[in-house]
């Protein structure tokens, strides 16, 4: 998780989320949880917050962390769709 957060930050040009994503890998680094740290952010909704929790507690957080691709995916198309 930790590789791929630096990844993903490296990837991002947007400041404002570039910053959620270092301090995402910060506060796991102190020993947060991983759903505490992306709360934290406020970069997303409480659904997202709940799916993120229940895999985090259940250890499938690489199949729930598609899941939540295809969630904001959908959301993004749904507004698209209503332009």
């Amino acid at each position: 998780l930790d590789q791929a957060l630096k990844i993903a930050t490296y990837s991002v040009d947007n400041y404002y989320i570039k910053q959620k994503l270092q301090s995402i890998t910060y506060s796991l680094q102190k020993g947060v949880s991983f759903t505490e740290s992306l709360k934290n952010t406020n970069l997303c909704d409480g659904v997202v917050i709940q799916m993120v929790m229940a895999a985090e507690n259940s250890a499938k957080l690489d199949i729930m962390l598609m899941k939540v691709t295809n969630y904001y995916n959908n959301k993004f198309r749904n507004v698209l769709d209503n332009i």
